[in-house]
């Protein structure tokens, strides 16, 4: 990177060793979210990292060659090649502040060491270290988080200063937070507990603790704040059940059957409406869920006179709770040609609601949900990260493509800067000098 200003601050100051650093590197490995998945002996995926940004109108990726940074406005064509760096190696998590040419960066060499960096103007803006391996980072437009396993770290956005560090978290080795992104309040949810499905929730904008509420019996696998940071899904190591509370008061809104198998949850991601809600896993199903408003909902269906369904319900009630015995289950699902860590989001395309998932194998898969619901189809899929960027076919061994890759599938050519004078896209810094 071009070093520039940078603050040389930090609220855990680093004083490891070199053995250190190498553990730290090995430590990393082993909890990383998106690390390359392998097919019997034979490496799928080489790609370190894949991400949408907050309004999944964007994908950035991390290899072991660098970064590249997507644009997904004309997904259905192809994905827009924004930036792409092959300049420091092996990246490992890549954060975008919406569609600006704000990036956070965070390298395998350096897992301590985060850089914000403004990707068309190749500046270093700040970079800050840290005790420990960053295992996250999550940016909104007035604050930037990040996550190590016995802390979180709050900065203001627009001076890159740190606000307050929250220190009394339970450990959490994979990093899981989210941080709501729209502006006041700006919530950040975080694990509350290694035992149980506790969330806590933080105003980082007032700096004070909101909530406190259990979630699942089991510990937490993942969180997702909607848009409107009104809403929160979560989803237990245990991956059969994914709820919806109401944020802050933690109130259950919706409980969904995902299946009966345990499985890992990878991701969940509300549309921009919040009307819908997408899970992936370590399965090969992506599944939608249709968030109904309770008045909307058809009033169960009892036989006058107390007939078999009233009956089998109080039987059913003897052993389950209500809510259990009737948790709804998928609006639509996606199939993906094999399972593999990935990531989903939703975007309305046309005026109609498209799933957008990414794995790390290096393709990007867009369905189209259907408005009565069931089986999603396949619109688009697209090969992203290193050749496969400029259109390539999949690397030996890879997972092989739902279609055969088209011609207009290749997104080579580089979108126009965007407006750096635009407050609400990219907000001012100060650059300092260090200190």
């Amino acid at each position: 990177f071009p070093f520039g200003c940078f603050f040389s601050d930090s609220p855990t100051p680093s004083t490891s060793t070199a053995g250190e650093e190498g553990e730290d590197q090995r430590w990393f490995n082993d909890f990383l979210p998106f690390k390359g998945t392998k097919m019997g002996e034979t490496e799928v995926a080489d790609l370190n990292f894949i991400g949408f940004n907050q309004d999944a109108k964007s994908l950035s990726i991390g290899h072991h060659k660098g970064y590249a940074v997507y644009s997904l406005l004309n997904i259905l064509e192809a994905p827009l090649l924004q930036y792409e760096n092959e300049a420091t190696a092996d990246i490992l998590l890549v954060e975008r502040m919406f569609n600006s040419s704000l990036l956070a960066l965070v390298s395998r060499k350096n897992p301590r060491l985060m850089q914000v960096y403004h990707f068309m103007n190749r500046s270093l803006i700040c970079e800050h270290k840290f005790g420990s391996s960053i295992l996250n980072v999550k940016m909104n437009r007035d604050r930037l988080v990040v996550c190590l396993e016995e802390c979180i770290h709050v900065y203001n956005l627009r001076d890159m200063k740190v606000m307050h560090t929250i220190c009394d978290t339970p450990p959490n080795r994979s990093g899981m937070i989210d941080l709501s992104s729209c502006g006041s309040p700006s919530l950040l949810a975080y694990p509350g507990s290694t035992t149980s499905g506790q969330v806590h929730m933080f105003d980082a904008m007032s700096l004070t603790s909101v909530n406190s509420f259990m979630a699942h019996a089991n510990p937490l696998s993942a969180l997702r704040f909607n848009a409107e940071g009104t809403k929160i899904a979560t989803a237990s190591t245990k991956g059969t059940v994914i709820r919806v509370f109401s944020v802050p008061n933690g109130t259950k809104l919706f409980e969904f059957q995902r299946g009966v198998r345990p499985c890992v949850m990878h991701s969940l991601c509300f549309s921009a409406d919040s009307n819908y809600l997408c899970s992936s896993s370590n399965t090969e199903t992506i599944h939608v869920y249709k968030l109904a408003k309770a008045e909307e909902q058809p009033p169960a269906e009892v036989a006058a006179g107390g007939g078999w369904l009233e009956y089998m319900q109080q039987t059913a009630s003897a052993y389950l709770k209500v809510g259990e015995f009737l948790r709804e289950t998928d609006f639509a699902v996606a199939r993906l040609p094999a399972s593999q860590k990935t990531v989903a989001a939703m975007i309305t395309l046309s005026g109609q609601q498209h799933l957008l998932v990414a794995s790390t194998d290096g393709f990007v898969y867009c369905f189209r949900v259907p408005v009565d619901g069931g089986q999603c189809e396949l619109m688009k899929q697209h090969r992203v990260g290193g050749r496969g960027a400029r259109g390539s076919p999949p690397t030996e061994g890879g997972t092989p493509p739902l279609r055969p890759p088209r011609a207009g599938d290749r997104g080579t050519e580089r979108s126009t800067p965007p407006d750096t004078s635009d407050l609400d896209e990219f907000p001012p810094m100060s650059h300092n000098s260090g200190h």
